[in-house]
């Protein structure tokens, strides 16, 4: 028959301490591990229905007027799409927009007589600027054998605001960039092979561009844990 052996009053005390902190560990790993992830809807930093309406001038580039027209649209289908119901009213090109209201710059008065004519509370207006493409050299430590390669690449910058035409004061301003490969090659002991990535650049870097920068017009999400 096994022999018990009474614990000294110390010894009786630590043992029913760590009995305590090792029920207590327990119990808080437990309560820590009765939680999940929940999806929270993050509204839009910008809400543009507090505007009655908003004219859009027509945004301008250092391509050509097919690139101006197309990133005019494509900003305005996602700012619609974001946030279904903002009355859009398109004013036209810059210059047509200024000889309607007698002006010669987009400046604070300017904003004021757009308001004015158009009867528009807030006006965007928006520009990209694509840079001449350049080449970079990659890789060639054997100048003999022309081991290694280049790429030819161009940038394409674009920046908008919202001005309310009550007081000329911009209430929304973003930027966006977004690189293009226009040409690779690749040059070896065995030749050089090349390849043409884009034949419309300017194009075709514009749905980046204005996804990117009407961010602040859509809703997001984010993780959330939550207990049980």
């Amino acid at each position: 028959m096994p022999q018990l052996h009474r614990l000294s009053g110390r010894d009786s005390v630590l043992a029913k301490l760590s009995i305590l902190a090792l029920l207590l560990s327990l119990g808080i790993f437990e309560g820590c591990t009765r939680s999940h992830n929940v999806t929270v809807r993050v509204p839009p930093q910008m809400d543009l229905r507090i505007y009655e309406t908003i004219g859009v001038i027509e945004f301008g580039s250092n391509a050509d007027a097919t690139i101006n027209r197309y990133a005019t649209q494509r900003f305005q289908s996602l700012v619609q799409s974001a946030q279904p119901g903002t009355r859009l009213v398109e004013l036209g090109a810059a210059e047509s927009v200024l000889a309607a209201i007698g002006a010669k710059q987009l400046d604070a008065d300017a904003i004021k007589k757009i308001g004015a004519r158009y009867s528009v509370a807030a006006v965007f207006q928006g520009n990209i600027t694509y840079s001449e493409p350049k080449v970079s050299v990659r890789g060639i430590t054997d100048l003999a054998n022309a081991q290694g390669g280049a790429r030819a690449e161009m940038r394409g910058d674009m920046f908008a605001k919202l001005v309310e035409t009550k007081t000329a004061a911009s209430v929304w301003s973003n930027s966006s960039w977004v690189t293009k490969q226009l040409v690779g090659v690749h040059m070896s002991g065995g030749g050089i092979a090349g390849s043409m990535q884009t034949s419309k650049p300017h194009q075709e870097m514009v749905p980046d561009l204005v996804r990117s920068i009407t961010s602040s017009f859509r809703e997001s999400t984010v993780q959330q844990r939550v207990p049980n």
